[in-house]
């Protein structure tokens, strides 16, 4: 959820908050002088149902926004992030805490035999008091988060304007900002990481083979390591790779290496694919190694890997056209014989428009400035 889109989405469930705070204030008064009219036999419990309804209202609400916090200052600003935590949440607890004394009210009525206009009275007074404050915090947040969208809304027109009358092709990477923050885009550009977020080192989408040595290696053995691929390939020694929320086999591996342990048997099989994965430095601290397989027409949905400790290679084998990566928003097509390196915390995909399998070697290596200590600390925690 990120730009425009979040926004709104935000914007809406501020919307529908407002909405049932309303309902929440209102009901009272509307159920609770017919309660009485009628004279009802059981018209403490429905007093006392009416105030937990507020209290579950209210608790959900809280829970809400207690998750939300994150997203509120990438979406909306710190300033309102504080505002949900020093004005809102602190106005729904009051408000709990005031549904709560409505029951307890409700009871020693009851006990007392008091009855009437008076007992409504106190009651009404407590279920709607403990509605106002989060309703009238709310709506001022409301505002200012539809005044937000607005703005984004307007400086995206105007950004849209100015990249559509320049020359586009210089210009990728803002369209790719710009389509990402509006919701147009499959990927979002925002770095992510599932899992374990490690600090400090540098974030980007892509990185420049060039700017990896080693890579040099590969470069010049690119048909043997293909003849070797091609070769396991042909034996039918592939496996599905299972990867969460991907269904079917469309996409297969065979691994060299898995969460830092060599796959011994498969390493025999591909002697200079072997020899030259222990020139990448860390190795075998890798998440995978492997030669990676996406069938005819295969596309692996937008995800984000665990970890933003590794930088990802794939090294071209078998590349057919319109075929390519999409990493934070830009794409990068896989030629045979070479390397692209991105970040897979990152959110990307892998889209095979052709009716050939797409062939890689997939290496999952460490980030070049995680330090030996921190290899170490890694390797020995199986990240």
């Amino acid at each position: 959820m990120t730009g425009l889109r979040g926004t709104r989405r935000l914007l809406t469930l501020a919307l529908v908050q407002d909405a049932a705070l309303t309902a929440a204030a209102l009901l009272p008064l509307a159920v609770l002088p017919a309660v009485i009219r009628s004279a009802a036999a059981h018209d403490d419990l429905i007093a006392a149902a009416l105030a937990l309804a507020v209290i579950a209202v209210l608790a959900l609400l809280y829970m809400m926004w207690s998750n939300l916090e994150s997203r509120i200052e990438s979406l909306w600003s710190f300033r309102a992030k504080k505002r949900v935590q020093t004005w809102l949440k602190p106005a729904i607890l009051i408000g709990i805490a005031l549904a709560v004394a409505a029951i307890v009210l409700t009871y020693a009525f009851d006990a007392t035999g008091e009855t009437g206009a008076g007992w409504l009275a106190w009651i009404e007074a407590f279920m709607v008091l403990a509605v106002t404050p989060a309703l009238v915090v709310s709506g001022l947040l409301t505002v200012g988060l539809a005044y937000r969208y607005w703005t984004m809304r307007k400086s995206a027109d105007r950004l849209d304007h100015l990249i559509d009358s320049a020359a586009s092709a210089d210009l990728a990477r803002v369209r790719a900002s710009l389509d990402s923050e509006a919701g147009q885009s499959a990927t979002s550009t925002r770095p992510n990481p599932q899992g374990f977020n490690f600090a400090g080192i540098s974030s980007r989408p892509w990185h420049e083979p060039a700017a990896f040595p080693w890579i040099a290696g590969f470069n010049a053995a690119a048909d043997q390591i293909r003849a070797e691929a091609l070769a396991v390939l042909g034996r039918g020694e592939a496996d599905i790779y299972k990867y969460p929320g991907l269904e079917g086999d469309q996409w297969k591996a065979v691994k060299f290496v898995a969460r830092h342990e060599e796959v011994l048997e498969n390493l025999a099989k591909c002697p200079v694919t072997a020899a030259l994965l222990k020139t990448v430095p860390g190795y075998p601290v890798f998440r995978d190694a492997m030669i990676s397989v996406l069938g005819p027409g295969g596309v692996i949905a937008p995800h984000r890997d665990v970890a933003n400790v590794y930088l990802t290679m794939h090294f071209g084998l078998v590349t057919p056209e319109n075929g390519f990566m999409e990493v934070g928003g830009l794409r990068r097509p896989w030629t045979a014989g070479e390397a692209i390196v991105f970040d897979s915390s990152y959110e990307h995909r892998a889209v095979n428009n052709s009716d050939e399998a797409r062939v890689v070697l997939l290496v999952d290596f460490l980030h070049p400035e995680i330090t030996p200590a921190e290899r170490a600390w890694i390797a020995a925690a199986k990240i």
